[in-house]
C-alpha cells in the first residue's frame, strides 16, 4: 500500500495517527511526502532513500613487486549510511600503511600481511548493505586454478 503512516504529530494528540494517501513525490526509490493536514498545518516526513552500491570492493590480486591500492566502497541513500570495514570478520581500523579515508581503504603499499577478506557494511540506523572483496597474491595465484586476474 503506497501512502504515508503518521504515528504522532509532535505537540498535538493522537487525533492525526493514522495512514494518509496524498501527494506523493516519487523520483526511482525516493519517497518524500508533503501534505496538509485538516487543521492547516503542513506535517513535513523525512525522506528515506534505500542504500545503494555506487562503487563496491574490487578482487585485488596484489604482484610481487610492491605496490599501493584504494580499495572503494560507496553507498549513497537517506539518511546518510556509516561505513564500517572488516577484516576477515573482524573490525578493521587501519594500520599505518592502510588508512580508512571516506568511502575507501587506501593501501600505501600491500604486504602478505595485508592478505584476506576486506568487507565493507554501510549501515543507516534504518537498514544494512554489506559487499566484500578478497585481497590474495599472485603467489597464492599461482598456487591455484582458481584464480583469474
Amino acid at each position: 500500500m503506497e501512502g504515508l503512516r503518521v504515528n504522532s504529530v509532535y505537540g498535538f494528540s493522537s487525533y492525526f495517527r493514522g495512514f494518509y494517501k496524498g501527494p506523493l513525490w516519487k523520483n526511482d526509490s525516493l519517497k518524500c511526502s508533503l501534505f496538509l493536514c485538516s487543521i492547516k498545518f503542513i506535517c513535513c516526513c523525512c525522506c528515506q532513500v534505500p542504500l545503494k552500491f555506487v562503487a563496491r570492493p574490487q578482487r585485488k590480486v596484489a604482484s610481487s613487486v610492491p605496490s599501493g591500492y584504494v580499495m572503494e566502497c560507496d553507498v549513497t541513500g537517506q539518511p546518510k549510511p556509516n561505513i564500517t570495514w572488516l577484516l576477515n570478520g573482524k573490525q578493521f581500523t587501519g594500520t599505518s600503511r592502510i588508512s580508512i579515508k571516506p568511502n575507501r581503504l587506501v593501501f600505501s603499499i600491500i604486504y602478505g600481511g595485508d592478505i584476506g577478506v576486506y568487507q565493507c557494511i554501510a549501515d543507516n540506523g534504518r537498514e544494512m548493505v554489506q559487499s566484500s572483496a578478497v585481497l590474495i597474491t599472485a603467489g597464492m595465484c599461482a598456487r591455484t586454478t582458481s584464480c583469474s586476474l
